[in-house]
């Protein structure tokens, strides 16, 4: 007689000793005594035309126990194919930190702890200007061309361009600002204006910090703008024959720039 047992994952055989008949409750017996000391799940072949499995009663347990005359069917280690994808599926990279993001994950602390007084002052007016958009005051010292990264307005794609850029030192701290920056869309000036806006005074917004290189880049476009915005809702400053001060820009031939109410004309 043939019986094969079921635990866990694994299969074996067991042959029992055939030398003679066996009955239908000897080999009950046996199925149950094999049960009781392996504690696995029983199966066996048909081992004989029964009309309705026999019922055998545990006494451990006190529940009816059946000898199933079909074999279980074979356990498979397969995932389905909708897991399998989601396991073996690369995972997605983390997106890149924006500037601001990695703006705020700098240690200031330990960046500025051998500052001096003015150097610390310096850079608390920066960290503001670019936390909350308030715009600086200072003196354009020099017009120089680099090579930057700006995005372009009809792709969206940032892309590596040279232009003028303005330099402006509040104290040490270098801060660039970019042609792209100085000029509202759509009324861009010549770049002769911007060279010789040497020793002009403007007002600038700070929009990008790399305080482990010591620099800062501008914007006088974003401080017109929200200037622009503060004179409008000042009917005192808006009506007829209310004086303003002006500022110089810059001087060419036969024409001059000067700037009021964050407007500027020729």
């Amino acid at each position: 007689m043939l019986v094969i047992c079921r635990r866990m994952t694994l299969e074996t055989e067991v042959r029992f000793p055939a030398l003679r008949p066996m009955s239908r409750r000897r080999a009950v017996k046996l199925l149950v005594k094999f049960w009781r000391s392996r504690r696995v799940e029983v199966f066996c072949p048909k081992l004989w035309p029964p009309r309705k499995p026999p019922t055998v009663w545990s006494k451990q347990t006190g529940r009816r126990l059946f000898c199933r005359t079909q074999p279980l069917p074979p356990e498979t280690s397969e995932v389905p194919g909708a897991l399998a994808g989601a396991e073996t599926a690369p995972a997605e990279a983390p997106p890149p930190k924006t500037d601001r993001q990695s703006f705020y994950d700098l240690n200031f602390n330990e960046l500025d702890r051998d500052l001096t007084a003015e150097e610390r002052q310096e850079w608390n007016s920066i960290y503001a200007s670019y936390r909350g958009r308030s715009a600086l005051t200072e003196t354009i010292i020099g017009v120089d061309p680099h090579s930057i990264t700006v995005r372009n307005g009809d792709s969206g794609k940032m892309e590596r361009q040279t232009m003028y850029c303005a330099i402006v030192i509040p104290y040490r701290v270098r801060v660039v600002i970019p042609a792209s920056e100085m000029w509202e869309l759509g009324h861009e000036r010549p770049d002769f204006v911007l060279q010789n806006m040497v020793g002009a005074s403007i007002d600038f917004i700070i929009i990008k910090v790399d305080r482990e290189s010591g620099f800062a880049i501008g914007s006088r476009r974003l401080a017109a703008r929200s200037q622009r915005y503060f004179f409008a809702h000042r009917p005192a400053l808006c009506r007829e024959g209310a004086r303003l001060k002006c500022r110089l820009l810059s001087v060419g031939p036969g024409a001059v720039w000067w700037s009021a109410t964050a407007t500027t004309s020729t």
